[in-house]
Order: C-alpha cells, then structure tokens, then sequence
C-alpha cells in the first residue's frame, strides 16, 4: 500500500505540475493566438509585440511558414530588428526559401541597411526576374540610395503590366526627388486605395508633393559673438517658388557687424535656380549682388549633382563677399570657390569628403580638405552615429585681411551625432572633440578643442519653426579663428 501511495504521489506531478517544455510551448502559442487577433484587426504594431514573445518562449512549436508570416507582421508593426533576425534564421534552415529572403530584403531596406538588403533581392531576382513585388523592393532600396534615375524604370516596368499601388507610390516619389512635379502629380492622380494603410501613405505623399510644389517664406536671424569682442547679427528673407520643374529663390540678407571699433553693414540680394539636367544630373545656379557702404560687387553660382557608381559627387563654383566681422567687411572681402565633393553610404558607414580651392581678393589662396566616415549605432529615431573628421587648410600668406588664414592647419575630430523626429517634432545635437595645430604669423600652435551644434524644430501644417545654437574654439568654426558661439531663428511659411 505504501508502495503504491509513493507511485501515485509520483504520477500526479507528472500529470499535473507544468512541464517546462509544454510551458514554453503553451506561452508561444497563447502569445501567436493574441497576435493573430490583433493582425486581423490590422493593428500590427501590438501584434508585432505578441509575435515577438512568441518566438522568444519557443520558435520550435512552429512552422517556417508560421514563422515567416509571423516576421512579416513584425515587420509591418516597426520591429524591424526582430524581424530580420527571424527571416535570417529562415534563411539558415531553408536558403532557397524565396519568399524570406525576399521579405528580408524589405526589411532591411526599411530598416536602412541598404547594401544588405540589395544582396538579398538580387538573390531572389536571379530566381524570379520578372516578379512585380521584387522590383518594387529593388526600386525602392535604389530610391533610397539616391539613385532614383535608375529606380523610375523599374516601377515604370511594374506599372506596365498593370497598376500597382507600392509601384505607383514609388515612382511618384522618385519623380519628386528628380525634381519632376509634373510627372509626380500625373502619377499620384492614378493612385487608387483600397486599405487603411494606403489612406495614410496617400495623405503622406500629398503632404510630400505639397511641401515639394508650394510657395515658401523663410524668414530668419542669427546672431554671432566672439572672443575677439566681434558681434554680428544677421536677418534674412526668402521667397521660394515653383517654375515650371524648376525650384527658384529669391533671397534678400541684412548683416550689422560690430567689435571695438567698427560698426559696419551689408546687403546682399539673389536669386537661385535648382533643378535637373536629364535623370541623373541636378543642377543649380544663381546670380545676385552684394553691397557695402558705397561699394557694390556681383554674387553667383553654379554647381552640379550626380550619382557615379554608388557616389554621389558634386562640384560647383561660388563668389560672394565675406560678412563674417566688422573687419571683414570693412575690408571689402571677396572669394571665389570652387568645391569638389563626393560620398557613399553603405548599410551603416557612410563616408564623405570635399576639397576647395578659395581665392580671395586680398591676394591671397587657400586649399581646404576635408574627409569624414561615419557609423550609424543605432538607425531610426532616435539615430546614433559616431564619426571622424580630418581636415587639413592651407592659406598661402597671412594677408591681415581680418580672417582666419593659417598655414598647415591639421585638424582630427571625433564626433557624435544625436538625431531624433517625431509627429512634427525634430531635434539634432552634434558635440564633437578633437586635436588641432597651424602655423600662423609665425607662430606654431597646437591644442585640444572641443564645441557643437544642435538644431530644435516643429512643423505644424504649412509652418515650422527651428531653433538652433553652435558654438566651440574649433579654430576654423569660425572665419576669425577665435572662441565662438551663435544662436539662430528661422520661420517657414506655406501659404
């Protein structure tokens, strides 16, 4: 009797204490049950929550399929990250499975990592050349790379065979960041919705069209102090508006520069043109003059845009009179710029560089260079990236011209970028430190410095207002060489 009392005790925990296992397997399934229900209700976001503990308790008590399906939610409901995990997994156990790599591809895409994302839609285009959905991936991962000329006949290709929403979205956009609003309007007009999701990417592409196409005021000051007792404050207005596929500007600027001795002022009148030369060249161009006291002088430029083989790269040539201190434009600064610049992103590394070549009317040159990798640690919002900055400036002599003119100027940089945006709210902070040395009046000097910027802004239907603030002894932050800070406003209207 003993015996079979011990026996009994026994079965009983088996029968009715939780096994681990079936705990783990119960959870998992409990939690795909209420994501189910909310993924009916198309609230992905909270069923991406529910899919997400549900692969975490146990993957194991489902199919790839279920699997799959379940990542696609995630993906939907913004868990980007959980989601790429889960399709890479797939992919592990089951490499030829199409339609993982393919809804990996998006994610990645979506989730910034364009180089990984290209890899995996060429690999499920070799197997399906001709699949819409596929095309609109690739389309878009090249829209976001910049190279909206080559994603226009894609979605043009998808749009041939029928009309498809994401297609139809895409190419209106890319029609937008080719500066072609007339197109861009024709191919939003045969947008047809028939979910709610559409509804919402339908008023954002309009918002975009709009913002795009519609009149603009930009009213704005600044003011600039030094510790060289320089002070400048500076107003400007600007009127922005459509001719035809071309974006124009008129700007007028006020500059009242002062310091121990001086109080002098400068206006500046001009007129811009933006736009492009065929699909794969923007360009821009402007004309207008400056003035000081009695004395006028003629402003322009003209410069180019283009995407080589993954770069984009950029020149162009400016002249403009300096305003940066009272002495400065007491001493009638000109320059004449000419810029050569050229970047690349790649999943989370970006790299850009410039070089310039200055001429100043004082008789005096400059070579400035500049190189800067970055690394994106947390994409999104808000975004993370760190960075690195060398710089190296080189003026011919020290002319007493009244700007910052040193010789073998080194600069090496670290800096951290902070952005972040949401429901019309944006924020963006930069701190940065480094090590700096240039010889100047004969003079060697070498030491740390360290500074930033940061800009805070709301758009609220057709306004936004920006607050923004700089400041540091980064010798070149400034034309005068010298501890700085500056503090801005700025004021945009669409009627």
């Amino acid at each position: 009797m003993r015996v079979f009392t011990v026996l009994l005790f026994f079965l009983s925990l088996l029968v009715f204490v939780p096994h681990p296992a079936f705990s783990e397997e119960a959870s998992a399934l409990e939690h795909k049950k209420a994501g189910d229900l909310l993924a009916a209700k198309e609230d992905y976001r909270a069923a991406a929550e529910e899919y997400s503990k549900a692969l975490s308790a146990d993957r194991g008590a489902f199919t790839l399929s279920e699997r799959a399906r379940m990542a696609l939610s995630m993906s939907w409901g913004g868990r980007l990250d959980g989601a790429i995990e889960e399709f890479k997994k797939i992919k592990a156990e089951e490499p030829s499975n199409i339609e993982a790599r393919k809804n990996l591809a998006r994610a990645l895409s979506w989730s910034g990592r364009l180089k990984e994302a290209a890899v995996e839609i060429e690999y499920v285009l070799a197997e399906r050349p001709e699949e819409a959905e596929s095309l609109v991936v690739k389309a878009n991962i090249l829209r976001w790379q910049g190279r909206s000329g080559e994603a226009i006949p894609l979605y043009n290709s998808v749009l041939s065979r029928g009309e498809d929403f994401d297609a139809r979205m895409g190419l209106a956009y890319a029609l937008i960041e080719s500066r072609r609003f007339k197109a861009a309007s024709d191919s939003k007009a045969l947008l047809k919705t028939a979910y709610p999701y559409q509804e919402r990417e339908m008023k954002e592409l309009h918002d975009a069209l709009s913002r795009a196409t519609r009149p603009t005021f930009d009213l704005s000051s600044a003011y600039y102090n030094d510790s060289d007792f320089n002070q400048v404050r500076r107003f400007a207005l600007a009127y922005g508006f459509l001719l035809s596929d071309l974006k124009a500007e008129l700007r007028y600027r006020h500059t009242d520069a002062e310091d121990r001795t001086r109080d002098k002022n400068a206006e500046s009148f001009s007129f811009y043109l933006a736009g492009r030369l065929g699909d794969d060249i923007k360009a821009r161009a402007g004309a207008g003059a400056a003035f000081k006291g009695n004395g006028g002088f003629f402003t322009g430029l003209l410069g180019a845009e283009t995407n080589l083989r993954g770069w984009t790269a950029s020149a162009g040539v400016s002249r403009d009179l300096l305003t940066d201190t009272a002495q400065i434009v007491e001493n009638g600064i000109r320059v004449s710029d000419y810029s050569l610049s050229a970047s690349r992103a790649s999943g989370r590394t970006s790299l850009y560089g410039s070089y310039n070549y200055r001429r100043y009317s004082d008789d005096n040159s400059a070579s400035d260079l500049s190189v800067t990798p970055r690394y994106t640690l947390k994409p999104g919002s808000p975004r993370v990236d760190i960075g690195y900055r060398f710089r190296y400036l080189d003026f011919d002599r020290q002319s007493g011209g009244g700007y910052f003119d040193p010789e073998n100027f080194i600069a090496h940089q670290l800096l951290l970028t902070l952005s972040y945006e949401h429901a019309g709210f944006y924020a963006y902070l930069e701190p940065y430190y480094g090590w700096q040395s240039f010889d100047r009046n004969g003079a060697s000097t070498e030491d740390f410095f360290g500074g930033g910027a940061g800009v805070i802004g709301y758009r609220t239907g057709r306004s936004t207002i920006e607050l923004s603030a700089e400041g540091g002894d980064y010798a070149v932050g400034s034309a005068s060489g010298f501890s700085y800070y500056m503090a801005g406003l700025k004021f945009v209207f669409a009627p």
